[in-house]
């Protein structure tokens, strides 16, 4: 669980990063190169947890019910 959690976090926050104009694609690449402990950057590893929630999920039903083989 902490994995998925921490992970979507770390996702979410660099996408802000980039979006904003904060990073560049060679920063994101990094980022993901690499554990976050080893991440050397000035800006958070994860965003903060403040406000961030799943709002839904979409997915075809008949997928689901018979996955392609």
């Amino acid at each position: 669980e902490a994995f998925l959690y921490k992970l979507i976090r770390r996702i979410t926050g660099t996408l802000m990063h980039l979006a904003k104009g904060q990073m560049t694609r060679e920063d994101v690449l990094d980022r993901f190169a690499c554990p976050p402990d080893y991440y050397s950057s000035s800006f958070p590893t994860t965003l903060k947890p403040h406000g961030l929630f799943l709002y839904e999920v979409k997915y075809n039903e008949e997928d689901f019910l018979n996955p392609p083989v």
